[in-house]
């Protein structure tokens, strides 16, 4: 009777544990899709082909985390800048490395969490200038830039509106591979334009919208 009772339960388990493993791989590849596409946005800067990826070696078994995997080991708290790693689960602290691609010069910064983004986010940054932001939150914005798609966007999850941010130019070009692959609405958030106009781009190009699968 109890083994009945144990196998009934692993095989309601079973399928429970695969959707979830199912779930979370999805989530991975879409997130993992969309830090493609702020990478794609971003490179050109100032006519200087620069990128800016999030990086991570757990100083504890040696495993290099993906993008992907830095931002879904940030336990969402405001005060902890750690990841998670998720060979081994031990938590350190990840960056944000700024490379220009001519092999010129490189940087590294600190890489934020939404939580820690939006925590850090003041009322009076919403009248500073794009560039200067930039310049004296080249962390914050960065950070920003990957987890909302732009300023604009950012300040928008806590009730503030950021009107100084200039559009991407060409933007239609850049997203391209990236229609009917992520939702009309991430496109237009990290293009800095709205969702009509990657609406009609897509249509334009044949290609259908995005369906979660």
């Amino acid at each position: 009777m109890n083994m009945s009772l144990g196998c009934g339960l692993s095989l309601r388990q079973e399928p429970q544990l695969s959707q979830r493993l199912e779930q979370r791989l999805a989530h991975k590849q879409a997130l993992t899709l969309r830090l493609s596409l702020v990478q794609r946005l971003a490179r050109k800067i100032r006519g200087a082909e620069e990128d800016y990826r999030p990086k991570g070696t757990c100083p504890k078994c040696d495993r290099r985390l993906t993008p992907a995997e830095i931002v879904l080991g940030f336990n969402r708290n405001p005060t902890d800048v750690t990841t998670k790693c998720p060979r081994c689960k031990h938590r350190f602290a990840p960056i944000l490395f700024a490379a220009r691609l001519a092999g010129a010069s490189s940087v590294e910064m600190p890489f934020y969490c939404p939580t820690q983004t939006l925590a850090m986010l003041k009322p009076e940054m919403a009248s500073v200038a794009f560039d200067e932001f930039k310049k004296e939150y080249t962390a914050i914005y960065r950070s920003a830039a990957y987890h909302f798609g732009s300023l604009k966007a950012a300040f928008a999850k806590i009730s503030l509106t950021y009107k100084l941010e200039p559009r991407i130019s060409a933007w239609q070009k850049k997203v391209l591979s990236f229609l009917g692959k992520l939702p009309d609405a991430v496109i237009a958030s990290n293009a800095r334009t709205t969702v009509r106009a990657v609406r009609k781009l897509r249509k334009e190009k044949g290609i259908g919208p995005y369906r979660r699968g």
